[in-house]
């Protein structure tokens, strides 16, 4: 991944150049390789933060180079990286001093070099004095008043004098510190005199000369000087100005103007003026033709989306009105640019799985784009996934309030950037596209999303958000395996066996219901044989809209309804009826064709013609038949045993079934496998509960549908005095229950009085 991290550094050379800049450069390069003066000359070029000046600077140095013997020496200083401005004094100093070492190493350069250091010595430590004396006034200013008290108190003449003398002395010494200007440049003079005997004037008038005698130019380039505070870029701006009539030294500063004309503002002094006082020549940034701006964004996008492996189609007509509509406000330098996509570089890594890419694409781009540049909108974002993805009801007022909570996200976004991102959520969230005036989508839409790995599928919102996926989330990987399991019977099987023991059973069959379009029809023959043969072990939860059981009939009915005529349809499912073992999945299959004939629904959702249901039935029933006398004790715990035998009696008749049951009673522990077949799980929620509980009840009219209640309760006594699993028990007290209730009087269908 480290070579895709898009690291924000300045390039080094002109060939590096992709902005067309590099002739911009030459020009600057020119100007400082062809000066010569008896002072110092100041070059500024400003631009705004992130619009490549060091780059520019580093393409006027390799200019430079190749001017040969008229190339300056050159001295690099950023004060940015000086915590003390005295330090980056010295190191201003420091710097110069072993350039001009470099230059000329004979004597007469070595005392020059000497001379320069000696000239910043002085400068800096007597600014350090000044500072350190300014420093004090506080602690002086304590000690005179609390000598001139403690004289008022003393009662020796004498010692009250000396106390009060000595207070007086500390207060002159403070009040001498304070004009701190015409201090320095006597303790300056004082300090020259001391250390070097020569005047700080005279040991500079000496250097100019020595400066004047060398045969190139020194060139001080000084770089992020917007990053100073007020103090340090006033200090800085002094230290040039001080040092503007040395000859033979030159000065390169780069800054964002309108922030240094701020820090040079004060009450009496025109940051601007100022400026314009100091620098000789300024150049301004030259501004970034958009269109090398974008080709900039998209080849590093590109760099990142080739090969993608497992992900979406780039959809370049959305892509094209998401980036023009919206995007593009926020790419408006280099440093825009290469700050996204590294930050997009590493989360694209976490959304790479062995066989797909986990998200769309280009929602993924927008995203990011939000979580670089608006991240208070990108957090409430993260926190509204019902209010963005969700259906907003009918009610007028529900609706207005639901529109006015939308608009409410805007309030994170500066006005100036607000249209744009309108444009923005309308494109990745269709469900409140018309909160902007956009188009409305309804509900068939959804499906889709979920394919496309959109941001707007409730499957896929959080992902946009978190660090990788949740632990009970099916990946892209995952359900690609999946959709290629579908071609065998027995890969498909063991695939969904594998993600039931993951705990992901529910959200794989979920799916399922989105990518009905997605499954070869050439695999249609092995996907539903797969399909019935797992349905049997898959019960609905209770309280659920839609179940895994009901997830494969629905897959198994959309699957069909895509193969055409009819009267092939039928074959299909009457072939895998006749090849699985599965009874639960093709029963809903041929209840559910039988229900649409009777009400004369949509003939396109039919399976069979008339004489294939026929057959269907009657395939259906044999092997009912034959499973339940082959493996009566098994088919008795399956969790479709009351299903399947309403269904053997619909397709057959009620003697069947019932016969079937009366054998089964016969059966040590064959009446508890029966009764906790008719026994059901309801949830409750009670008022005041912060939980439901479960609640076990048995239909007794389900038990009468096959045998009697008489029957029922002699063999379970029988089988009660034996070893009892836990759901015996459940199941032996709801019948209890149901008994009593029948006694009472009271109603099969109405619990509400129940324990």
């Amino acid at each position: 991944m480290a070579e895709t991290i898009v690291v924000d550094r300045p390039i080094e050379s002109p060939e590096e150049d992709t902005l067309g800049r590099s002739h911009f450069a030459k020009i600057v390069a020119s100007t400082i390789s062809r000066w010569k003066g008896d002072e110092s000359l100041t070059i500024a070029l400003s631009g705004p933060w992130g619009t490549g000046k060091s780059s520019l600077k580093n393409m006027i140095l390799r200019t430079l180079e190749t001017t040969g013997k008229e190339a300056p020496y050159v001295v690099e200083f950023n004060p940015w990286k000086w915590p003390d401005q005295n330090e980056a004094a010295k190191a201003f100093f420091r710097e110069v001093w072993i350039a001009l070492r470099r230059i000329d190493k004979t004597i007469s350069g070595s005392q020059r070099a000497q001379r320069w250091q000696r000239y910043g010595k002085l400068l800096t430590l007597s600014s350090e004095a000044i500072d350190s004396a300014i420093d004090a006034i506080p602690i002086l200013m304590s000690i005179a008043a609390f000598l001139g008290l403690t004289a008022s108190v003393i009662s020796n003449p004498t010692v009250a004098i000396w106390f009060a003398l000595i207070a007086a002395a500390l207060a002159a010494v403070t009040s001498v510190l304070r004009l701190s200007g015409r201090f320095a440049s006597k303790v300056s003079e004082w300090i020259g005199t001391l250390v070097d005997e020569v005047p700080l004037e005279e040991l500079k008038k000496e250097l100019k000369q020595d400066l004047a005698k060398l045969n190139r130019p020194v060139l001080v380039i000084v770089d992020d000087i917007d990053r100073l505070n007020k103090n340090e870029t006033n200090q800085l701006f002094q230290h040039v100005k001080a040092n503007a009539d040395f000859p033979n030294l030159m000065y390169l500063l780069l800054f964002q103007k309108d922030i240094v004309e701020k820090h040079l503002t004060t009450k009496s002094v025109n940051g601007r003026a100022y400026l314009e006082k100091i620098v000789d020549l300024h150049f301004d940034l030259p501004s970034i033709d958009p269109g090398r701006l974008n080709r900039m964004l998209f080849d590093g996008l590109d760099g990142l989306l080739n090969n993608l492996r497992g992900a979406i189609a780039f959809d370049r007509t959305r892509w094209g009105n998401i980036y023009l509509g919206s995007l593009h406000y926020y790419f408006q330098n280099i440093r825009h640019i290469k700050r996204f996509l590294s930050t997009l570089a590493v989360h694209m890594e976490l959304f790479k799985s062995a066989e797909a890419f986990e998200v769309n694409q280009i929602d993924l781009i927008a995203i990011e784009t939000l979580r670089v540049f608006e991240p208070d909108l990108h957090r409430a974002l993260s926190r509204s996934q019902s209010l963005l993805i969700s259906a907003q009801g009918r009610d007028a007022a529900a609706v207005a309030a639901h529109g006015q909570s939308v608009k409410d996200l805007l309030s994170f976004v500066a006005p100036e950037r607000k249209s744009a991102v309108e444009e923005l959520l309308k494109e990745l969230f269709p469900s409140v596209a018309r909160v902007f005036g956009g188009s409305a989508y309804g509900p068939d839409w959804h499906a889709r999303w979920t394919t496309d790995r959109r941001i707007c599928s409730s499957v896929f919102f959080d992902r946009y958000f978190e660090f990788g996926l949740r632990e009970k989330t099916t990946s892209e990987s995952d359900f690609v395996a999946l959709l290629g399991a579908t071609a065998h019977r027995e890969d498909f099987v063991a695939t969904i066996r594998e993600f039931q023991g993951r705990g992901l059973l529910d959200a794989v069959l979920a799916r399922l219901d989105d990518y009905k379009e997605k499954i070869p029809v050439e695999n249609t023959e092995q996907f539903l044989l797969a399909l019935f043969d797992i349905g049997d072990d898959l019960v609905d939860d209770v309280g659920a809209f839609v179940g895994p059981h009901m997830y494969v009939v629905r897959a198994a009915l959309w699957h069909m309804r895509r193969i055409q005529p009819l009267d092939r349809r039928g074959e299909i499912v009457i072939e895998a009826l006749k090849g699985s073992q599965g009874l639960s999945v093709p029963a809903r299959l041929i209840s559910g064709d039988i229900s649409r004939r009777e009400k004369a629904d949509d003939r396109s959702w039919l399976l069979f013609t008339e004489d294939q249901l026929v057959s269907a039935k009657a395939v259906w029933v044999v092997k009912v038949s034959a499973r339940a006398a082959q493996e009566p004790l098994q088919f008795a715990n399956s969790p479709h045993l009351l299903g399947n035998l309403y269904t053997w009696r619909e397709f057959a008749d009620e003697s069947a079934p019932r016969g079937w049951v009366k054998e089964l009673l016969e059966l040590p522990g064959g009446a508890l496998a029966f009764l906790r077949a008719i026994t059901v799980r309801s949830v409750v929620h009670t008022v005041g509960d912060r939980v439901s509980r479960d609640k076990w009840t048995t239909r007794l009219k389900y038990l009468e549908d096959f045998t009697s209640i008489e029957v029922i309760e002699h063999k379970t006594k029988e089988e009660s005095k034996g070893s009892l699993t836990e759901a015996d028990v459940r199941a032996l007290q709801a019948f209890e229950k149901a008994l009593e209730r029948r006694k009472a009087g009271k109603s099969d269908d109405s619990f509400s009085d129940y324990d």
